[in-house]
């Protein structure tokens, strides 16, 4: 009986996720929004066409004159035969630290990416398959997308506070 009445008061003060989904598929140039909260993840489902390329810059504050981005993912077209080149881009007292991933990512092929962050300041990227951690310099509170030559493809964004 004191084990269920425990329980049950773990339970109540236990915060479960919370889950925002933004379904509506678009095609996109530039998107910004902010963070749902310190600690959290968000899945992005996406495609990209051949020629164009996308970044995704993870910010502290709107302004990115005065606030550089903390972190960046970035989908080229560098040396590539099939698909896009991705890496992710730390950014510690003006030193970037780029690390890249071992596959492409196809041309016109839908790809899942899901950022997963802390309070911490630790960042988990992962693109598919393929997962990068790294720590950031600053805690991090808005996502933007953008993209070159042709839009990028959100086809569902899915964002989990915890």
């Amino acid at each position: 009986m004191l084990g269920a009445i425990c329980l049950q008061l773990l339970a109540c003060t236990t915060s479960s996720p919370q889950t925002t989904n933004i379904t509506t598929p678009i095609h996109t140039s530039g998107w910004e929004t902010a963070l749902p909260g310190e600690q959290g993840s968000a899945i992005i489902t996406f495609s990209l066409p051949q020629y164009a390329t996308a970044e995704i810059h993870l910010l502290k504050g709107k302004s990115e004159r005065t606030n550089p981005p903390i972190a960046r993912i970035s989908l080229t077209n560098e040396n590539c035969t099939v698909g896009h080149l991705a890496s992710l881009s730390t950014f510690n007292n003006s030193i970037e630290k780029i690390r890249y991933f071992e596959k492409e990512t196809l041309w016109n092929s839908t790809h899942r990416l899901t950022l997963s962050w802390d309070n911490q300041r630790h960042l988990s990227v992962q693109l598919n398959d393929e997962t990068i951690d790294s720590s950031l310099e600053r805690k991090i509170d808005r996502l933007r997308l953008s993209s070159s030559h042709q839009p990028i493809y959100i086809e569902h964004i899915e964002f989990i506070t915890k």
